[in-house]
């Protein structure tokens, strides 16, 4: 009885501001719940938006509940663990909506609207290689793209390869630009699943 209740008390303290998401670092991928406001796009928190007026610290992450892969398998309800954004390769997310805040809702549109194109991609990271699309205005490129000023930036549709052949397919998935060792531009009809 009282660790149902605790689990439920650890529910209500998530909803509706803990999001749940998958950190990919060089050594495992952690599964767990994420702090972000509602108003917060997922893609502006890793970014550093926001982040004076949410009592947010821009260098690392707090993440909870987790459940690792990689030398060990563990999980522990309850459990914090903080991560330096820098360390992490990517972000997943399983529902591309959890990544959008205030934008998912009909009719909330907090942020300017820019029309983009969906540019087949992939990229090389050390430990990981991803196959989908990134979004481009107008006139910009995947290097343009590479090189705005943000530290992670949003690929949708994308399949994951781990370097031992492990595959993953994520709806949205934000990406470390500093992990990214090669990235290249496809051919749509080029691209099929792995």
């Amino acid at each position: 009885m009282h660790h149902a209740s605790g689990v439920n008390k650890m529910r209500q303290q998530r909803a509706p501001y803990w999001v749940p998401l998958e950190l990919y670092t060089l050594s495992r991928v952690l599964s767990g719940y994420i702090h972000c406001p509602t108003e917060i796009r997922l893609l502006d928190l890793l970014n550093g938006a926001g982040s004076l007026e949410h009592g947010m610290n821009y260098g690392f992450l707090e993440f909870i509940d987790i459940s690792a892969s990689g030398e060990e398998h563990t999980y522990q309800e309850g459990l914090r663990e903080y991560i330096r954004k820098a360390a992490v390769q990517l972000v997943a997310t399983s529902d591309v909506n959890l990544a959008r805040g205030v934008g998912a809702k009909g009719g909330a549109k907090l942020y300017p609207f820019v029309p983009k194109s969906a540019v087949p991609v992939s990229l090389q990271l050390q430990t990981y290689t991803l196959i989908g699309c990134a979004h481009c205005s107008q006139g910009q490129s995947l290097y343009d793209v590479l090189n705005e000023d943000k530290l992670f930036i949003p690929l949708t549709g994308v399949t994951i390869a781990h370097q031992y052949g492990l595959y993953a397919t994520r709806p949205f998935v934000a990406v470390n630009k500093e992990q990214v060792t090669s990235s290249r531009e496809e051919d749509p009809a080029r691209l099929a699943p792995l």
